[in-house]
C-alpha cells in the first residue's frame, strides 16, 4: 500500500456519506463502483433510515470516479427494503 494517496482515489461527495464501495472492471474498459451513500445532513446513523445505492464510472481504477445514476433508492416501508438499501456486492453470474 502506498504512503501517500492521490486525491483521486477515493470517491468523495460534498453532500452524502460513502460506504461499501465495490469495484469491477466492465467489458467495457472502464471501472464500475457501486456504494451506499445516505446524505450528510441528516447524520451518520441516517444509514439506517436513508441509505441508497448508486453507481459511478472511472476510466481508471483510481479514479476519478463519475456519479452516473441512482440503482436502487429506499421504497417505502411496504417493500422489505423501505427505508433503505445498504452494503451492495457486485457478482457477475452466466456473462452478466
Amino acid at each position: 500500500m502506498p504512503a501517500v494517496y492521490e486525491k483521486d482515489w477515493v470517491f468523495q461527495s460534498d453532500t452524502h456519506n460513502v460506504w461499501g464501495t465495490n469495484i469491477i472492471e466492465g467489458r467495457d474498459g472502464r471501472f464500475h463502483a457501486i456504494f451506499s451513500r445516505w446524505p450528510k445532513f441528516r447524520g451518520h446513523l441516517a444509514w439506517v433510515t436513508h441509505s441508497e445505492i448508486v453507481h459511478a464510472v472511472a476510466d481508471r481504477l483510481t479514479g476519478p470516479y463519475r456519479f452516473r445514476k441512482l440503482v436502487l433508492p429506499p421504497r417505502g416501508r411496504t417493500y422489505w427494503d423501505g427505508d433503505c438499501t445498504h452494503n451492495p456486492h457486485l457478482l457477475e453470474y452466466d456473462g452478466k
